[in-house]
């Protein structure tokens, strides 16, 4: 994972994936990519609580809007916070890699 991003977590309808950073580091940015939509919700690692809160919301209308109220309403169920992304980045980096 040196340098790169990296899955948090996921569900049928999104990904979570934050990057890049060494596993010391924290990582730049994390983002929310939406099945069968072509838009990612990105925010600065720092952030996150504020974007994830509302500002994901910024410049979205109509289905758009709708759709990442669903997602973010489910991610937000298990990275509220930067303690919870650092926990979920925690978990990936010490992941034991399958056979």
């Amino acid at each position: 994972m040196s340098g790169h991003g990296g899955l948090l977590a996921e569900a049928p309808r999104w990904l979570l994936r934050c990057g890049p950073a060494k596993p010391e580091a924290e990582p730049y940015y994390v983002e929310v990519h939406i099945a069968d939509w072509p838009m990612r919700l990105y925010s600065r690692w720092a952030q996150w609580p504020d974007y994830s809160a509302q500002q994901y919301r910024q410049g979205l209308i109509g289905e758009a809007l709708e759709a990442a109220d669903e997602v973010m309403s489910e991610v937000r169920k298990i990275a509220p916070d930067l303690e919870s992304l650092r926990a979920l980045r925690q978990r990936m980096l010490f992941k034991p890699a399958s056979p």
